[in-house]
């Protein structure tokens, strides 16, 4: 399967832009990178999301605004060279490769005309960071590999009830593959904490909460606490090999106009940073926003890819 990687560095006024295809020879080279504009984009990308939040929906007119932005974003951010480079291929796998200096940046989001980058390809992030990335015991893959699907934790989430339900049935048709056990309503923190060793994929539906202060506070929020990163650190042994995420935040980001570049780059990475830390790798299925209701989003292609 093919797979491009773009590795994004600062470098004073300079954004230094590398590319590899896995070869013997990688290429570079520098952008003219203004942080004040980029930051001012950004500030008005969180300020959509928040709209969408507020309405509930996402709906054409700022459907539309999020290409514009998500287009100057692209224009900003990637060399000529680069751009050729995404338009001649089809590539299958995109990695973004970022300094934590860069995290606030809604990547997945950049638009090239057609689509957004992480619609067009299986795209992730892998972030060069000051902080101690503690070591963990690697899981074998063994196939069948088994999954823990949680959903609805409060059972007052109707959506995230009906996306557990059809991952599960989907999923059911490749017991060669994978076995599923699922949970939903009246899911306590304790049942977590015992029971996500045993699983190699987890993925949760329902409530979560961002911490700004104090990221690894951040959580899912279930019937009578939060599963917070703090507690999945904690955790000796074997980890589960994906956490993956569709949380409904509980509280809304606010409209970003005045916020601080590094209050963004928390907004931005939201819970995923501090729960990549417990030794597992995430996704969020969110693309950034802090949705306060169901968002129109389908798992289903990840599920069945």
């Amino acid at each position: 399967m093919a797979r491009l990687t773009i590795d994004f560095s600062c470098e004073g006024e300079r954004l230094k832009v590398r590319t590899s295809e896995g070869g013997a020879f990688d290429h570079y080279e520098y952008l003219d990178f203004s942080a004040g504009e980029v930051t001012k984009l950004c500030r008005e990308f969180l300020g959509l999301l928040n709209k969408a939040t507020r309405r509930g929906r996402l709906d054409p007119s700022l459907r539309v605004q999020l290409q514009s932005l998500g287009q100057d974003l692209y224009d900003n951010l990637l060399p000529l060279s680069v751009k050729e480079r995404l338009q001649g291929k089809e590539e299958s796998d995109l990695v973004i490769h970022i300094e934590d200096r860069l995290v606030h940046i809604p990547w997945e989001l950049l638009f090239d005309g057609e689509q957004f980058l992480c619609r067009r390809f299986n795209l992730g992030r892998i972030v060069t960071t000051r902080q101690r990335t503690p070591h963990f015991q690697q899981r074998k893959y063994d196939p069948p590999l088994s999954m823990l699907l949680l959903f609805d934790p409060k059972g007052d989430l109707p959506a995230a009830r009906q996306e557990g339900m059809l991952i599960r049935n989907t999923l059911d048709l490749y017991v060669d593959r994978v076995h599923i056990s699922s949970k939903t309503r009246n899911i306590r923190t304790d049942y977590i904490r015992r029971s996500i060793r045993d699983f190699d994929i987890v993925h949760y539906a329902g409530h979560a909460t961002y911490d700004t202060d104090d990221p690894s506070q951040s959580g899912w929020l279930v019937k009578e606490g939060t599963v917070t990163a703090a507690l999945l650190v904690k955790m000796k042994g074997i980890r589960p090999c994906l956490l993956w995420s569709s949380p409904m935040h509980a509280r809304a980001a606010r409209s970003g106009s005045g916020e601080s570049t590094n209050t963004l780059k928390r907004r931005y990475s939201g819970s995923q940073m501090p729960f990549s830390r417990q030794g597992s790798s995430t996704i969020s299925a969110r693309s950034g926003a802090f949705w306060t209701s169901p968002a129109p989003i389908s798992p289903m292609p990840f599920t069945t890819s």
